[in-house]
């Protein structure tokens, strides 16, 4: 990655707290949680009954749909927010690409190392329907007016550290000059029958046997990135600064049954930090844990070994976004600038730094450094 500040220049966003940013993020800061029963059930151990899991899905959009559907569901109306919002005004459509990360199709398959599993998911995007997907896009796209080349549009299967791959991917097309800018989307649903039986056969979904489980949940964001320096040239309104990223990996992660002692996060975390070549003082941290214990546990181990190596880091707050969104998968990093760009933008950060933490099932680890712009 070259050293070139880029900036956050427009936003969409869905979620369960409404369509929106400035909305979502408002209720968010009031402490509403729209977590309501959904239409899957578990038998709670102690009197053997049926008992309806709790999750958060977005009111009057996606109910009754399954899979591919729901996603695209999520898909159509965080864009039309963007560009609703004026964030795609000053781009110009042949010179931006455009990367969305959605939910890893093999997700409901993986399981532990020890198991032998084959993939078979009749609900999510398999490889060979991702051109279809992508024609979709491309149609919704010219029915907004926003002429993006069809070749332009990329669709990156994911976890909860897939922003980065597509932040990745962005940067190295702005580096050759081939995108002026690039929008990235982060879509996901928990809230889907195979995906909620798949977190069951796991024990994570939060219920009666299980308290320490997680809250399924979707959402969707588009942000679109730029360079700073064209910000300046543009004279375009900025969100948010991303002073860089790291990524990492995690050997013991989820799925091998061990206990992550956050080795690979704090080492993805001081990689970035020691990148930034400048001293901490009590950043911001936002954290995509979603209240299940082994998440938990990881974050104290990294907070722990990062502010040995970085004591500027005590005391720092940190916002758990999944508190009122409820765990959003490959959306959580998305959803989580999200808020904090509304906490730029309303005065009630508590610091101008920020770093966005994030880790998923498969051992992916990434760190990010957001900054308020001045």
């Amino acid at each position: 990655m070259e050293d070139k500040l880029l900036a956050v220049t427009g936003v969409g966003m869905v979620s369960p707290l409404g369509i929106g940013l400035a909305g979502a993020c408002a209720a968010a800061r009031a402490g509403i949680n729209r977590a309501a029963e959904l239409d899957f059930k578990v038998v709670n151990s102690e009197d053997n009954q049926p008992e309806a899991v709790t999750g958060c899905e977005i009111p009057h959009l996606t109910k009754g749909f399954e899979g591919i559907g729901r996603i695209l569901r999520i898909t159509q109306t965080a864009f039309v927010d963007l560009v609703g919002g004026g964030g795609l005004s000053k781009i110009k459509p042949n010179k931006c690409g455009m990367l969305i990360v959605m939910p890893d199709p093999l997700r409901c398959n993986m399981t532990f190392i020890d198991k032998d599993v084959e993939y078979s998911n009749p609900y999510l995007p398999a490889p060979f329907e991702l051109e279809t997907v992508i024609g979709w896009i491309y149609e919704l796209c010219k029915g907004l007016n926003f002429e993006i080349e069809r070749g332009n549009i990329e669709i990156l299967l994911a976890w909860h550290t897939g922003f980065f791959m597509a932040l990745a991917k962005g940067i190295e097309r702005l580096n050759s000059r081939e995108w002026d800018s690039f929008i990235v989307g982060s879509i996901d649903s928990m809230v889907g029958s195979e995906t909620l039986q798949w977190l069951l056969d796991h024990n994570r979904l939060k219920c009666g046997d299980n308290p320490s489980g997680l809250q399924p949940s979707e959402a969707g964001v588009f942000m679109v990135i730029q360079r700073q320096s064209d910000t300046i040239r543009q004279q375009t309104a900025i969100h948010a600064i991303i002073n860089g990223f790291t990524t990492g990996y995690e050997p013991d992660h989820f799925f091998t049954r061990k206990v992550s002692t956050g080795k690979g996060l704090s080492e993805t975390a001081s990689s970035l930090i020691k990148k930034l070549k400048g001293s901490v003082r009590s950043p911001w941290i936002v954290s995509d844990i979603n209240g299940e214990a082994h998440r938990s546990n990881e974050l104290g181990y990294t907070l722990v070994r990062l502010a040995s190596e970085f004591p500027g880091l005590k005391g720092s707050e940190i916002l758990y976004p999944a508190i009122s969104f409820g765990d959003t998968g490959a959306a959580s990093v998305a959803v989580g600038i999200c808020m904090t760009i509304r906490a730029f933008e309303r005065n009630y950060a508590p610091s101008n730094e920020v770093f966005v933490f994030s880790s998923a099932d498969n051992g992916d680890r990434s760190a990010m450094c957001i900054t308020k712009p001045s």
